[in-house]
């Protein structure tokens, strides 16, 4: 077997609430070489196992993903709206480890410059890890992803030159940025997000993608078809209905009806309910690990000289073409699918298990065709 010569990702998710990440997971498995998962966001034990069913599934040798839990926080329940869900005979594997921030420090002291470090969950562990890094290795990583929103932290002007129309001193970017507690994987855990950022946004160039950018691109049940030929379609619609039950309000603002059943909200009740909506899925996660793969999608705006941000509002989402992020998607989870298939064939050849089957969801009817920007 070869060496897998594309850049090594570490990804650190709280996979098991919603399919972005998921998908993102799937994405990444085609696009670049996992060098490790942290799961993050409670529930650690369901996080792992969750990952580690999803990587098998895209045909990964989980054996050579290590899996690390990247947090415990009592905050977190699993019948939360922050809550894992996952199919109960799924298991973690029993290397998973449970250090996350000497995890994280090893993986940086290992790759270096040529680490990129995603981050598609609140950043507990990467917190951890820069707490505990005496050696500054994560200062030295090739890149950070995360998906939130961000701004360019501001100071006064040091030689204290006034603006005359406010008659303030003026203020100037340092090149540093900041979170924003609109972004839900920040206001998790603000306190870590802004520490993670003070510390590193001086050294490490970071590629942000808002959910401005995430807005723009809405996958239907058809585009994500790769995830409903075995027991992860069950999962992936349990996993979206956790959402649903805990959080309706706000399920509903994401997950609006379509036109032609506008105030039916008692559809949100149906196991099928995604048949009613006009989309499944809003691939916030999957954008960011696409940034990596083809960053020619994105119209990024720079912030001071290291740092690249696309979403900036809503004006200005970044996203050239909606079609192009859809068409990617589906191709790369099509792969993914396609190459976990091959792997449980071999498998089972050689008389090892494969996934037990389960019904798909049922397709949408009458899937709009996805708007383009």
């Amino acid at each position: 077997m070869t060496a897998d010569t594309r850049e090594p990702v570490l990804i650190i998710t709280d996979i098991g609430r919603d399919i972005d990440d998921t998908i993102a997971l799937m994405v990444a498995s085609q696009t670049c070489h996992i060098v490790g998962v942290v799961t993050c966001g409670g529930a650690g034990q369901k996080r792992a196992a969750s990952a580690a069913h999803f990587l098998k599934y895209a045909g990964l040798d989980v054996s050579k993903v290590p899996i690390c839990i990247g947090d415990t926080d009592a905050e977190y329940s699993d019948t939360s709206a922050l809550g894992c869900s996952m199919d109960p005979s799924w298991a973690a594997p029993e290397t998973v480890r449970e250090d996350p921030d000497a995890f994280i420090i090893e993986l940086a002291e290992k790759y270096k410059s040529s680490l990129v470090i995603i981050c598609i969950g609140p950043m507990v562990p990467l917190a951890k890890a820069v707490k505990a890094d005496k050696n500054g290795a994560l200062w030295k990583v090739r890149s950070i992803g995360l998906q939130g929103n961000v701004q360019e932290v501001m100071v006064e002007s040091p030689d204290g030159e006034v603006d005359e129309e406010t008659g303030k001193v003026k203020l100037v970017g340092t090149g540093k940025i900041e979170p924003l507690a609109e972004a839900f994987n920040f206001r998790q855990h603000m306190q870590d997000a802004s520490f993670v950022l003070d510390r590193l946004s001086g050294f490490v160039p970071f590629q942000v993608v808002s959910k401005n950018a995430a807005y723009k691109v809405s996958l239907q049940l058809d585009d994500v078809s790769f995830l409903g030929a075995d027991s992860a379609g069950e999962a992936v619609s349990e996993q979206t209905t956790l959402f649903r039950t805990n959080n309706r309000e706000k399920f509903m603002q994401v997950f609006p009806l379509r036109a032609k059943y506008e105030g039916q909200v008692e559809l949100y009740d149906a196991d099928d309910w995604y048949k009613y909506t006009d989309h499944v899925c809003t691939p916030y996660d999957p954008l960011v690990v696409l940034s990596y793969h083809d960053s020619s999608m994105f119209d990024f705006t720079q912030i001071g000289t290291l740092h690249l941000y696309a979403g900036v509002d809503p004006e200005n989402s970044g996203v050239r073409k909606a079609s192009t992020f859809i068409k990617a998607i589906a191709d790369l989870g099509t792969k993914a699918k396609e190459t976990g298939d091959a792997a449980a064939a071999k498998a089972a050849s050689a008389g090892e298990a494969a996934p037990a089957p389960a019904e798909a969801p049922a397709p949408a009817e009458e899937a709009p065709a996805p708007a383009e920007e």
